[in-house]
């Protein structure tokens, strides 16, 4: 998981829209989070396939509401739990739709 935080760090400025990257850099250290979980089926409609939850993790870096508002999602992002395969996909902003990067060892 502190792979794929450290990732979306270092890429957030060129694939956040200006404004969405000072809001990140504002919310560090008061409302800003990280959580990790198991992908689910969804994924198959970015990346292809459908992650095997032994083989991948999912994490989400947002910045917290208040109950009852909208979430507010900066970045989702699948990576290998295999720490020798670089594979990961970050998709930017998801609930506007934004662009995603990615890394496919090999490719």
């Amino acid at each position: 998981m502190q792979m794929a935080e450290q990732l979306i760090y270092d890429q957030a400025e060129a694939n956040l829209p200006q404004q969405r990257f000072n809001e990140m850099k504002a919310a560090a250290g008061k409302s800003l989070f990280v959580a990790g979980n198991y992908p689910g089926p969804a994924w198959e409609q970015i990346v292809g396939f459908v992650p095997a939850q032994d083989i991948f993790y999912q994490v989400t870096i947002g910045i917290a509401v208040d109950p009852g508002q909208s979430e507010d999602v900066l970045a989702l992002a699948l990576i290998s739990r295999d720490v020798s395969n670089e594979y990961y996909h970050i998709v930017w902003h998801p609930t506007q739709q934004q662009a995603s990067t990615f890394c496919r060892p090999g490719a």
